[in-house]
Formats: C-alpha cells, sequence, structure tokens
C-alpha cells in the first residue's frame, strides 16, 4: 500500500495536560485550529518511567493468605445476601403480593 500512512502508537503521541486543550469557537476557523494543533506540539511528552529499576517487594505467604480469606468471606457474604433477597422475594410472593411501603398515617 503506498498510499498508506503509518499508525503512530498511542504511547508516542504526545499528551496534554488535563484541562489545557484549547476549545474553538465557530467564528475562530482556521487560525484556531493552527493554534491547537501547535499546542498539541508544543506540549511535554508525557513518556511512561520505567519500572526496571523499582524494587519489587513480594508479599508474605500470610499476607497472600489473609488476601484470600478476605474475598473467600465476601464472596460468601455477597451470595447470602442474595439467598437472603430471594427468601424475601418468595415470601412476598406467598402472602399476595402485598404493597411493600404501607404505613399507618393521620390526616
Amino acid at each position: 500500500m503506498a498510499g498508506a500512512k503509518s499508525r503512530t502508537s498511542p504511547s508516542k503521541v504526545p499528551r496534554m495536560p488535563l484541562g489545557a486543550h484549547p476549545v474553538a469557537k465557530p467564528a475562530e476557523g482556521r487560525t484556531a485550529v493552527a493554534e491547537a494543533r501547535s499546542v498539541v506540539k508544543s506540549a511535554p511528552s508525557q513518556a511512561r518511567t520505567s519500572d526496571a529499576h523499582a524494587e519489587v517487594n513480594p508479599g508474605s505467604l500470610q499476607e497472600f493468605l489473609d488476601y484470600q480469606r478476605d474475598v473467600l468471606e465476601r464472596t460468601v457474604l455477597f451470595w447470602d445476601t442474595l439467598r437472603e433477597r430471594a427468601d424475601n422475594m418468595l415470601e412476598h410472593e406467598r402472602t399476595g403480593l402485598p404493597p411493600l411501603l404501607d404505613f399507618k398515617f393521620e390526616t
């Protein structure tokens, strides 16, 4: 493909700081577009820093087991909550679907 443009990877595209995107009004026309392009070109590249030099601290076996226990407990609580909800729904249907919010009141 002779006419195909090469695609730039997303990590090599210069990024603008958050909130610095210029907003062009329709009356400004091409000059606003040219200014916006110059801002994008002049914005510093936010290259990702390499974590090669970062110290890796593997957690202890006890931390891993504590995490797994927490996951298991939360999973059991989640399914228990769904079971209780289903039991409440079935009981509500057995009683003939009375109104859920039926309060005594005085006028």
